[in-house]
């Protein structure tokens, strides 16, 4: 799938993106609900996956998978708790109770760390200098200019290897890889520390500072905002209530019931606040169909 350049929803105020990004985050990290988790999981997925593009979308999907599977299978080994043993490894003994909390933990992880991927693309560095530039002025501008660190060193790195590759010839042991290894590292290190005095020295060039900063605001509030704004917290509140009043829970026993009326009413609320972005591109589709 091809990626976009433009979203319906990155046409929002900041403000905006910020409220919905910290909802979907603070939601999905106050609950092992499993219908929930199903829900943010599977949303994050496809949002992420059209946000920012399946070829590097299944990366991130495969980095977070991983730590989230290895929880999954080590809770039930050193979580003792729970009234059901299944069996025995050894002295330890494996309960349903702790397999299903691991399996919790383990979704719960995933769905932030594919959230986390979507709020980086969803609020740029702009956004986040605009968001929070005047209130920490310094934090922002340390935040931003770490979260630009990340990618910038990483496309360091790949030229520092096709170049590499081009010019020197290849070698099959392994004392050679990590010889060259170390001197690619040291090359990328001498890269980045010397971009850290150009820009330090840019940064004294223009004032940095001297003064009062200021800035050059190119967000405006309008009354699409408002109304959003207002569908969103609306939406939270509603999805609060239902997170924090069906709390189910895993030891000493396995207890909650997941389809009652009340509750099944409030899973549809938690999937439409969480794929709001995406309901909006659909709107949009067919509006210009």
């Amino acid at each position: 799938m091809t990626q976009r350049i433009r979203h319906v929803f990155h046409l929002y105020h900041p403000a905006v993106i910020l409220l919905y990004a910290v909802s979907v985050l603070g939601l999905t990290m106050s609950t092992l609900q499993p219908v929930y988790l199903a829900i943010s999981v599977v949303t994050a997925v496809i949002y992420g996956r059209y946000l920012i593009g399946w070829q590097h979308f299944r990366k991130i999907l495969l980095f977070a998978a991983i730590p989230a599977l290895m929880i999954a299978l080590v809770n039930p080994l050193f979580s003792s708790g729970g009234a059901t043993i299944l069996f025995y490894l050894g002295r330890f003994s494996v309960t349903r109770e702790a397999i299903f909390y691991g399996l919790a933990a383990g979704a719960m992880l995933l769905a932030v760390l594919l959230w986390f991927a979507c709020w980086q693309k969803l609020i740029n560095q702009e956004k986040f200098m605009y968001l929070f530039g005047r209130v920490f002025p310094t934090l922002a501008l340390m935040l931003s200019m770490i979260f630009r660190l990340l990618p910038v060193t990483r496309s360091k790195a790949l030229q520092i290897s096709y170049a590499r590759k081009a010019a020197l010839p290849q070698v099959s042991g392994v004392r050679q890889r990590l010889k060259r290894q170390a001197a690619a590292i040291s090359i990328l290190m001498s890269w980045t520390m010397e971009d850290s005095i150009e820009t330090a020295d840019t940064m004294r060039a223009r004032g940095y500072g001297t003064g009062r900063r200021t800035s050059y605001q190119i967000f405006s509030w309008h009354t699409r905002d408002t109304v959003m704004a207002v569908c969103l917290l609306l939406l939270l509140l509603a999805d609060v209530r239902g997170v924090w009043l069906h709390v189910f829970q895993y030891y000493p026993r396995l207890d909650g019931d997941l389809t009652a009326w009340p509750q099944l009413a409030l899973y549809p609320v938690h999937a439409v606040l969480l794929g709001l972005p995406l309901i909006l591109e659909a709107w949009e589709a067919i509006r210009w169909k």
